[in-house]
């Protein structure tokens, strides 16, 4: 009686790894008279066959054990056989207003994201204030650091003789002077330059061990168009001296009125950026050290510049769900400045973060000035949360959001 269940078995089982073997595998000989049996998914229902006890319980065993590539005929899948991972379902998107705010786990809620039209009408927006902001402060700044400049080049026309003395002495009665003096070059040239030139260590005020050294460096390469007295040997007339100096200012003030543009623009972002996670109920770390793990920054709370994994961060968050939310802040006055804005600077950043910190990095960027509707669109659906400097009310909801 026991050999014959324990043969009962033995043919269930056989019988039923037959029935899971692919079709092209199915085609064997029978043990009775070499007939070949069809696999049941081509031709439909079969007779029905005795099964004993025995049978039954192999079944349960196989079914329990049966791995999920083995799960039946070919195009079917046993329910129970499915992905044992529990399985969650998103939520529908809440539209909220000046952006959509969707919960997109049962636990996270989605950043803002824009139609290609909403982002039209926010650039269209940016670029008609950066134009405004143009108009009325550009000439008006210009004119405050020519005046503020002009001084400075009048006093090293003074010390070196209307540059025919251009020595040492210059500059060490002066270290400051040499920043007025790289505008004597034709063209001017950069802090790194004269630094190369000199071969001395990088300074901001001229050692007196290089004094002559930063003399010579500038001698050799002013500007021959401004200067023509130099060449001839001669002094400068009324009024060469006034248009060497005049030019020499202009040149230093557009530079430096760029550079301080830049700056204020960059700093009135951030200061914008942080009052907007203050309202939003956050709260300012004094702390700057870098940041390698997301626990480094409490949740609720920001800072200002501070390095994530290795990069400067503008304004680095801690939302109130734990997710860590990177924002950048940047001005860009054309299109190719912005492509490289942000989808260079911004995007390569985003892209380094998540491979960091994994999918709980959110990286956001605030803009203003002028960018092409190509470059923002790219951004976004690279992972970008786009902000807009002249409407920061996204944010405050997104970051208000989180605390839900």
């Amino acid at each position: 009686m026991r050999c014959t269940a324990r043969f009962s078995a033995r043919l269930a089982i056989r019988r039923q790894d037959r029935q899971l073997l692919p079709p092209h595998r199915q085609r064997r000989s029978d043990r009775r008279g070499g007939s070949h049996r069809p696999h049941p998914a081509r031709v439909g229902p079969q007779r029905p066959c005795r099964h004993t006890t025995a049978d039954a319980a192999v079944a349960r065993l196989s079914d329990q054990a049966r791995p999920l590539h083995r799960g039946g005929a070919p195009g079917q899948r046993n329910p129970a056989h499915q992905d044992p991972r529990r399985q969650v379902a998103c939520r529908p998107d809440a539209r909220r207003p000046n952006g959509r705010l969707g919960l997109v786990s049962p636990t996270f809620v989605a950043p803002p994201q824009w139609t290609a039209a909403e982002l039209k009408a926010a650039r269209d927006t940016a670029e008609d204030a950066f134009t405004h902001l143009r108009r009325e402060e550009g000439p008006k700044a210009f004119q405050r650091m020519y005046n503020q400049l002009r001084p400075r080049v009048e006093q090293v026309f003074e010390a070196s003789d209307d540059i025919q003395n251009l020595t040492g002495a210059v500059f060490k009665a002066d270290p400051q002077a040499w920043q007025a003096c790289r505008y004597l070059c034709g063209p001017p040239i950069s802090q790194e330059d004269l630094w190369t030139l000199v071969g001395g260590p990088k300074f901001r005020s001229v050692p007196p061990d290089y004094a002559e050294d930063t003399a010579e460096a500038i001698r050799v390469v002013v500007d021959p168009v401004r200067f023509p007295w130099l060449a001839q040997g001669r002094p400068p007339w009324p009024d060469e001296r006034e248009m060497a100096i005049m030019a020499t200012t202009v040149l230093w003030a557009a530079q430096q009125t760029g550079t301080e543009r830049r700056g204020e623009a960059s700093s009135r972002q951030e200061t914008m950026t942080a009052k907007t996670l203050d309202d939003a109920g956050l709260t300012l770390e004094v702390s700057r050290a870098p940041i390698q793990f997301i626990d480094d920054m409490p949740r609720g709370g920001y800072s200002r510049e501070r390095r994530l994994a290795g990069a400067k961060c503008d304004v680095p968050a801690r939302l109130f769900d734990g997710r860590l939310l990177a924002l950048e802040c940047k001005v860009s006055n054309g299109p190719k400045n912005g492509w490289k804005r942000v989808n260079r600077e911004v995007g390569g950043k985003s892209d380094a973060w998540r491979a960091h910190f994994g999918s709980q990095a959110l990286t956001g960027v605030i803009l203003a000035g002028v960018f092409d509707l190509s470059c923002l669109v790219t951004a976004q659906d690279r992972g970008v949360i786009i902000l807009w400097e002249h409407d920061m009310n996204p944010l405050r909801e997104f970051v208000e959001s989180t605390s839900a």
